[in-house]
């Protein structure tokens, strides 16, 4: 049995002591209540992921596997109560929500069970006892205070930033000193005005699934040119950017800009697990403050740290891989993912999957470009496949354009194709309405037009 609760928790040290007291006799209770050699181990976790206790086998790649598909599923308006999730070596998870009367997530139980248990059942079979679907509501309290003392106790300590473009200062540190970047450059001031002014203008390109049990939409969010007709990147402006320090900066903006759309768009993406990715600049790499940057934009918006991943170029990866595997630790540390593009299995590349947040791999379009015609190929990208597939990271084929490809690709065990065919890259207010406009095969899963009051964002003040 272990626990696990101290660990996170920063507040007052009789509380968090009562805390793990009671985790862990609400977690003894589940396994008392369960049938006798029914799960192979329990575990209570939060709306983070974090575990607070665990009994039984300690299988930590299972539990990591289970607790990716919790935050996935759960994440939405509308979540189920339960999800089972196939996972290696003949074993399942069995994922109860845990939730506040009025429908906020805080936390879920989870179950690993034999496979064979569940096979052939359905989704809602065997049923569980009573006490443990009571206990997931109990623990969804107990972590709701937990996290309210938690965060009392943090808010006199860190002050939050406000939610504008004004607070991502060009002369913030971006090196791991903390101290100021060079700025004795005419030209960089030159550019870094530049980009202040330049009108932040963002597309996004969704990322089809060849998979239709894949619980989580993806899009790629692009830095577009409105003066050069909203259809192409700012190269100029990038490359004096990157050259000059100043990109930074740029995705800093960038990164308030989607959250703050996001924020104000909630009914857009909110009713299902979804995740954008954006791409870093070598500098954004380096600056080791880049990821609290993102997480305070989140956590000011009151938004899920996971909605947002950080993309990065494999061939940048293999320039800095000290860098990588920093920004990899932050991010894992606030719960955003990381997003690895033009992957292949060179460079130590079959490293990478040991990366913590790693959520998806963008294929190198030269592995996939003749792929009918190459079993080689075939063979690298079914195996660059099933290895992501093992260590929990969906995959993603590139410039896709016929569906006899989509085919052979599924058939290799990708999950996602990002195409112009497919999807081509709109504009956020177009993107929304295609979100929007969805059609929904039950009528009774739609919401409510008067929102409860829990998922309204509320203004920050700054």
């Amino acid at each position: 049995m272990t626990l696990h609760g101290a660990a996170h928790s920063p507040g007052d040290a009789s509380d968090t002591i009562q805390f793990c007291l009671d985790a862990g006799s609400l977690g003894r209770r589940v396994v008392a209540s369960l049938p006798t050699l029914f799960a192979r181990g329990v575990s209570l976790h939060d709306r983070n992921g974090y575990c607070h206790w665990r009994s039984g086998t300690d299988n930590a790649s299972s539990e990591y596997l289970g607790v990716r598909a919790a935050l996935e599923a759960f994440a939405g308006k509308i979540a189920p109560s339960r999800v089972d999730v196939p996972l290696p070596s003949g074993i399942s998870a069995v994922l109860l929500i845990s939730r506040t009367d009025d429908g906020v997530f805080t936390g879920f139980i989870m179950l690993l069970v034999p496979s064979e248990r569940l096979r052939g059942k359905g989704r809602a079979a065997p049923d569980l006892p009573i006490p443990v679907v009571r206990a997931a509501r109990h623990w969804g309290e107990l972590a709701q205070m937990h996290a309210a003392g938690v965060a009392g106790s943090n808010a006199a300590a860190q002050a939050r930033l406000p939610l504008d473009e004004a607070s991502d200062s060009p002369e913030a540190p971006d090196t791991a000193t903390g101290e100021p970047a060079n700025t004795d450059s005419v030209g960089k001031n030159r550019v870094t005005e530049e980009v202040r002014q330049f009108p932040i203008a963002l597309h996004a390109q969704r990322l089809m699934p060849l998979n239709t049990e894949l619980r989580i939409r993806r899009y790629e969010v692009l830095l577009r040119d409105n003066q050069a007709g909203g259809e192409s990147a700012p190269t100029s402006l990038l490359l004096s950017a990157e050259a000059s320090g100043a990109a930074s900066y740029l995705d800093r903006r960038v990164i308030t800009t989607l959250v703050m759309w996001l924020r104000e768009h909630l009914e857009a993406w909110g009713d299902e697990p979804s995740q954008f990715s954006v791409n870093l600049s070598a500098s954004s790499l380096e600056d080791r403050s880049f990821v609290d940057c993102v997480r305070t934009r989140l956590d000011a918006a009151q938004l899920p740290p996971g909605l947002i991943a950080l993309e990065v170029d494999h061939r940048t990866v293999a320039i800095k891989r000290r860098d990588i595997e920093a920004l990899a630790l932050a991010c894992e540390a606030a719960q955003i993912g990381l997003v690895i593009d033009n992957f292949t299995l060179q460079d130590n590349g079959v490293d990478l999957l040991a990366l913590p947040a790693l959520r998806l791999l963008k294929i190198d379009r030269a592995l996939t470009a003749d792929l009918r015609d190459s079993r080689y190929h075939q063979a690298v990208v079914s195996g660059i496949a099933q290895m992501a597939r093992l260590a929990g990271v969906h995959t993603v084929a590139k410039q896709v354009e016929t569906s006899e490809e989509n085919t052979l690709l599924a058939n290799l065990g990708l999950d996602f194709v990002q195409s112009f065919a497919g999807a081509a890259p709109v504009a956020l207010e177009v993107l929304q309405q295609g979100m929007m406009e969805r059609v929904v095969v039950d009528s009774s899963a739609l919401i409510d037009p008067d929102l409860p009051d829990f998922l309204r964002i509320r203004p920050t003040s700054g």
